[in-house]
Formats: structure tokens, sequence, C-alpha cells
């Protein structure tokens, strides 16, 4: 991968190897993470498992371009990074820059080193895709890390949308769930796979960013998950129609991991035509009731603050409160003005490397 920016980063860092990631590196790259974590006081670690899933993802489809590690002489990984690019766009091609550094090598030039090394290896990804569809960046944060904040704002990036998780204790009594004259809630039914992904699919097409999943990547990270409980996991149905849904899952790696122990309602939803009937309210219920019966002491999920449906307002109802606020950056490629890159993959900004 001979870019300007790798050689830029290789320049800046002789000391580390610099090379793409490989499926092997998923245990160093996790020790990383392990570490970051116990620096800053964070709780975000992925485990093993889930870092080698990063390798089979559809939008890394070209591991050797959109892949970074770079190795400190005593072999622990310094730092990393991923571009996801999706493959498949509907409304717009869009990039996701994941870049991390070990705590012993913080230094904000490495930092800034990588989220421009992930600015043209997203010109890259984004290239290759067969569609005229504006372009779009993003990256993410948890709000109490100042010092990748400034860099991302620096590079051009500008804050679009901010995302809680929230948690909800166990030990509190849940009440019952109520549903409409006609309604049924059944737990997860694998013949109904296929119809649960299309009913995904429409619940969240008019959230913000929403990209709709493909079905390989449907089976690889919703039911196809190893921490999916289809046992834990409710449908709300009409007749034969998927009204709402709670798709819920339980890391133990991961809490072990982090010390706690928690089910997480991953995808709640409720199509259109059934919305404000308190479908979403008794699939939090039933799934909350199940985690009970399962001894977890949490049920965790996670919200974007602007959700048009109301979401917010609903968990809070039942006893959710933020635990973890994450701040989402986007960089707009084509337009004008800040925030927009020129051909060469080059921030625009006054901040530049």
């Amino acid at each position: 991968m001979k870019t300007a920016e790798k050689l830029k980063i290789a320049e800046l860092y002789p000391q580390f190897v610099w090379r793409p990631a490989r499926l092997a590196d998923a245990e160093a790259l996790q020790a990383l993470l392990v570490a970051r974590d116990e620096a800053e006081g964070l709780s975000s670690a992925s485990t093993v498992e889930e870092m080698q899933k990063q390798f089979e993802d559809t939008w890394l489809f070209d591991i050797e371009q959109q892949t970074l590690i770079g190795l400190a002489p005593d072999g622990t990984v310094a730092a990393f990074g991923f571009v996801f690019a999706n493959p498949a766009p509907v409304d717009k091609r869009f990039a996701f820059i994941w870049v991390e550094a070990h705590p012993a090598y913080q230094q904000v030039e490495l930092r800034k080193a990588l989220v421009v090394w992930g600015l043209d290896r997203t010109m890259y990804a984004l290239d290759q895709v067969d569609s005229d569809l504006p372009r779009v960046i993003g990256v993410s944060v948890q709000d109490n890390r100042p010092a990748w904040i400034e860099v991302y704002q620096a590079l051009g990036f500008e804050e679009a949308r901010y995302f809680y998780h929230m948690r909800r204790d166990l030990s509190r009594p849940v009440p019952s769930p109520q549903l409409d004259k006609g309604l049924r809630l059944v737990k997860y039914q694998p013949e109904l796979d296929e119809a649960l992904m299309l009913a995904f699919n429409e619940s969240f097409l008019d959230h913000w960013n929403f990209e709709p999943v493909s079905e390989a990547d449907w089976h690889m990270w919703f039911t196809g998950s190893e921490s999916f409980r289809p046992d834990l996991s409710y449908l709300v149905l009409d007749g034969d129609q998927i009204a709402g849904f709670s798709i819920n899952a339980v890391h133990a790696e991961q809490n072990q991991l982090r010390g706690v122990n928690e089910g997480w309602i991953h995808q709640l939803g409720t199509r259109r035509p059934w919305r404000h009937r308190g479908i979403a309210t008794a699939l939090l219920l039933a799934s909350m009731q199940a985690f009970q019966l399962e001894s977890l002491d949490y049920a965790t999920l996670g919200v974007d603050t602007e959700n048009p449906t109301g979401a917010m307002r609903i968990y809070e109802r039942v006893g959710f409160v933020p635990v973890k606020r994450i701040i989402a950056f986007q960089m707009l490629l084509d337009k004008d003005g800040p925030g927009a890159l020129d051909a060469s993959g080059t921030s625009q900004n006054e901040h530049t490397l």
C-alpha cells in the first residue's frame, strides 16, 4: 500500500513497522483496546472474537487498502486503523473511519496522522463504489475523549448527532407488557427471519444516517451473531405480519471483560402502520422480564438523542437512564466550504497535519 498518507505516517513514526492488518492480529488489536480502556477509564473494548469478525465485514472489501497497523519494537500494536465503506449505497456513499492509538503512544501528531491516513483511504474506498452518489465520511467518539475530539474537529469533521447508551437496573420491578386486542407477543421464530430483516429495514428508514442492511450483514451481525439470544428476543405479530420486534443479545465475554452483567436490547423497532399503540413499550418490558429470568443485572440499549419516533421518552418512562454519550462526526466530501475535501483527500480547513 504505497499511498502518500501511509508514507507520511511512516516518516513521522519510523520506529514502528507499518503494514495492513491481518486476522492473526485480532488478539493484539484487542489488547490495545483493553489497555486504552484501563488508561482512560472507558469500558468499550471489543472481545477478540469481535475483532476477528471485523475482517469478515462486507464493508471491508479490500483489507490491504482499508486497514493499517503500526507495530512497536516490542511487538505491541502501537496504533491501528480500519476504514469501512458501504459497497451498496442507497442515498449516499458512506465510509466510516476507526482509528486508535495505544495509551503509551497517544501523541497528538500520531492521532492526527492516523485520521489523515483514514481520510486518504476513505477516498480510495468510496471511489471503488460504482456510484455517483454524494460521499460522506463518519467517525464517532465517546464525549469524554477530548484529545480525539480536538483532532477530528481540527481536520474538518463537524458534530452531527449524539447518541446515548442507556441502562435499566433490573433489580427493580418490571411491569407486565400489555398489547391491544389482536396483537400477539411471541419469541423470535427462525422461519420469520427474512421477514424480520425486511421489517427492520422498513422500520429504520426514517432514522438519521440509516443504511439498509444486506442479507449477508444481517446473518453476520444480527440474528447470525454469536451473542444473539433468540430465546430472549421478541416479535409482536398482527396476524401474519410483524408489527414490531426486539432483537436482543448477551455478550458473555464482553460482560466478563467489562465487569458488568447486562443484556442488550440491540434493535427495537415498530413498523409505521403500528406505531403509537404501545408496541415498543410492550417489547421493552418483555425483554427486561426475560433478562431478569436470565439473572442479568441490567438491560442496556443505544439511542439517537434526536430519534424521530420519540424513543428516548419511551425508554425513560420504563426506567432507562443515560450512562454514556457518543458524538457522531461527519464530513461531507461533495460540498463547498468547511469540511470539504479536494480530489487528493486533503482537508481544506486551516488545520492540517
